[in-house]
């Protein structure tokens, strides 16, 4: 089984070294699960991220992942990164990719744990909500807040919601190559969207994260984005696209670079 780690990044220079000795911890369990493949990509960061992608390169190379660095032309958004690494899925054949934040706030050793077991679905998403998740420096407003939102996205689509979009996902190359995905939005609610196509039309399951918030930075207003989530899950649900009847464009391989 042909399976890939794909590391998404925007300004996370103090952050993905950490990402990377975490894999590194993991090697062995990671690698006897299918994940010997590992795709860091910046998405046009504009401090030092893909010049510290270089040495994580290096460091992962010699420690036995097949690792590569991707480098989007434009800022393609939280979205655009995502179709960056579903286009490289169905280029190469992946049977799974991880979609993994470079931010350090989702661990690794949570894909490691799951083992074999996300064959069984077409998805597994990571959930900091769940019984067993564990949330180190998120207030308590912030969890009364999430758990709202995932009550009301639970509401409308009739079907338990235990996370809106973490930092650690699992998805086949089923979902992966979905041409109903190009609609979606390149921006950060990108996930609400590919939830709803998941719970829709594929077998998945949430499963317990350790998320952790540190020296991350984050310029996301929160009573913004949840209009903006409660937005984009009203329109996709009622009018079959995402804010409206706007369209976005398919990310093609002539939007990255990979070395």
């Amino acid at each position: 089984m042909k399976n890939a780690i794909f590391i998404t990044c925007y300004n996370c220079e103090k952050q993905l070294p950490r990402v990377c000795e975490k894999l590194l911890m993991h090697n062995e369990k990671l690698r006897s699960n299918g994940w010997v493949n590992i795709y860091i990509i910046d998405n046009q960061s504009t401090d030092r991220t893909f010049e510290v992608a270089n040495s994580c390169q290096q460091k992962l190379s010699t420690h036995g992942f097949n690792t590569y660095k991707v480098r989007n032309k434009l800022n393609h958004g939280l979205g655009g990164s995502h179709k960056v690494a579903f286009t490289i899925t169905k280029q190469e054949n992946l049977d799974f990719c991880c979609i993994l934040h470079g931010d350090d706030q989702a661990d690794p050793h949570d894909l490691a744990q799951l083992g074999e077991s996300f064959k069984q679905y077409d998805a597994m998403l990571g959930s900091r909500f769940s019984r067993k998740s564990r949330l180190q420096g998120y207030s308590k407003a912030r969890i009364a807040g999430n758990l709202m939102i995932n009550c009301f996205y639970t509401l409308v689509v009739g079907r338990w919601v235990k996370d809106l979009g973490s930092g650690l996902n699992i998805i086949s190359n089923k979902i992966a190559s979905d041409p109903k995905i190009n609609d979606f939005t390149d921006g950060m609610y990108f996930n609400t969207s590919l939830l709803m196509l998941i719970i829709s039309k594929y077998s998945y399951k949430f499963f317990p994260i350790v998320w952790r918030e540190a020296d991350q930075t984050s310029n996301a207003k929160n009573f913004e984005v949840a209009g903006n989530i409660m937005k984009n899950l009203i329109s996709t649900k009622f009018m079959r696209s995402p804010y409206g009847q706007k369209r976005y464009q398919a990310i093609d391989k002539y939007q990255f670079e990979v070395s």
